[in-house]
Formats: C-alpha cells, sequence, structure tokens
C-alpha cells in the first residue's frame, strides 16, 4: 500500500490529507491556519524604509527587495515544507500532491528539499481552500485515485 500525502495550499492557509490506495478516498489529517496570509501590507510592515543619500541632492527611500507580506508567504511555506521532509523521513507518505494557487505553488515548490521534491507525484494549480474531499478527488484523477 502506497500512502499519498495532498497538501492543499494558499497564502492564509493549509490542509494535509492522505489517501492510503485507490479507492480508499481522502481522509484530512490537518489544517493549519495562516494569519499573516490574510492581512495587508501595511498590516505586517509597521516600520518606515530606510533612508539613502547617494549621489544627489535630498534623501530617498530604499525599496526592499521583497514586502513584508511576500516574506511572510515565504516563510510559511518554508514551514509548510519543513514539516512534509519531517513526515516523509519519518515514513508518514511515499508520495506527495500538492495543490495550490500558481503563484504559492511555486513558492512551495522552491522550498522544497531534493528528498520531498522527488516524492511529489502531482501538482495542482488551483485556489481551492474550501473545496469538499469529492471536489478535491475530482482534482486529483489524474494523480492518484480517489
Amino acid at each position: 500500500m502506497t500512502i499519498t500525502r495532498v497538501l492543499v495550499a494558499h497564502d492564509a492557509g493549509a490542509r494535509t490529507f492522505e489517501n492510503r490506495g485507490p479507492g480508499k478516498g481522502l481522509v484530512q489529517l490537518g489544517e493549519v491556519q495562516f494569519e499573516d496570509g490574510r492581512r495587508k501590507e501595511r498590516e505586517i510592515d509597521t516600520d518606515r524604509q530606510g533612508r539613502g543619500f547617494g549621489g544627489g541632492p535630498g534623501g530617498h527611500a530604499h525599496e526592499p527587495a521583497q514586502s513584508a507580506h511576500e516574506h511572510a508567504i515565504e516563510n510559511f511555506a518554508r514551514e509548510l515544507a519543513k514539516d512534509l521532509g519531517h513526515d516523509l523521513r519519518q515514513g508518514g507518505y511515499a508520495q506527495l500532491v500538492l495543490i495550490a494557487p500558481p503563484r504559492f505553488l511555486g513558492v512551495l515548490r522552491g522550498e522544497l528539499d531534493t528528498l520531498v521534491a522527488r516524492a511529489v507525484v502531482g501538482t495542482v494549480a488551483k485556489d481551492l481552500p474550501r473545496a469538499t474531499i469529492p471536489e478535491l478527488c475530482k482534482y486529483l484523477e489524474a494523480h492518484i485515485a480517489c
């Protein structure tokens, strides 16, 4: 029996499911909320930007390379990837399917270590945070038999 983990994630949270083989359906294992994913940029980053004085009269604000919101989401994806790696190494699953909006899916895939990345048998680039189990199974048909 091959255990497949299904992660349904987005900026503001994630749900994990397990499939224990063809026709066994999905069982929800857990859910995590990430409140910073719902917050506006100004609610996360309350510091003023730094000032620079190079090359001309007056100063200018330094633009951060990454917004506070983007940084928070990257950290959330990193934590999800870390948990997936831990569970894989503990024998919690052998295959992984990721479901997330395209942008978040890209961030998440970038955070996966090599072992977890090799366990990925499919991805679904959709925002499905409230999808029911039967709805998820329809999206998973190409990857696993719920």
